[in-house]
C-alpha cells in the first residue's frame, strides 16, 4: 500500500499533486478489472498510483489500483481499474517500454547502453 512520496513529507498526495495541475482533477469511477463492475467513485485518477490501496468507501473487499483508463487502457481518462488481491496478475508486467531518447541513463557511458 503506497503511503505517499518521501520528498513531499507527511502531506496528502492528492492535495499535493492537485496544486501543480493546470485544471482540477475530475471525478471518476473505480472499476473492478475482473467483473467490469463499478465498485466506487473517486475525486480524480491523478491522485492514485499503481499498486496503491484504493480505499473505496463501503467496499466489501480490499481493492488495489491496477490500471487507469484512457487511450489504450479502456474506459475514460478518469477510470481507475482495481483488483482485490495483492497477487493479482493485473499488478504485474512482463514488459517495459522505454523511449531511449527521453530516458536518462545515469552512470552509464555510451558504450554501456543497450541498443
Amino acid at each position: 500500500d503506497s503511503m505517499g512520496i518521501c520528498f513531499i513529507g507527511k502531506r496528502n498526495f492528492g492535495q499535493f499533486v492537485s496544486q501543480y495541475l493546470p485544471e482540477p482533477p475530475q471525478p471518476g469511477k473505480f472499476v473492478d478489472v475482473d467483473t467490469g463492475e463499478i465498485v466506487g467513485s473517486h475525486e480524480g485518477a491523478v491522485r492514485y498510483t499503481l499498486g496503491e490501496g484504493a480505499r473505496i468507501s463501503g467496499a466489501k473487499l480490499r481493492y488495489f489500483v491496477c490500471g487507469k483508463g484512457g487511450v489504450g487502457g479502456g474506459g475514460d481518462a478518469n477510470t481507475v481499474f482495481v483488483c482485490n488481491s495483492t497477487h493479482h496478475p493485473a499488478l504485474y508486467a512482463d514488459e517495459l517500454f522505454v523511449d531511449f531518447h527521453a530516458f536518462n541513463w545515469i552512470g552509464l557511458g555510451d558504450e554501456d547502453v543497450v541498443q
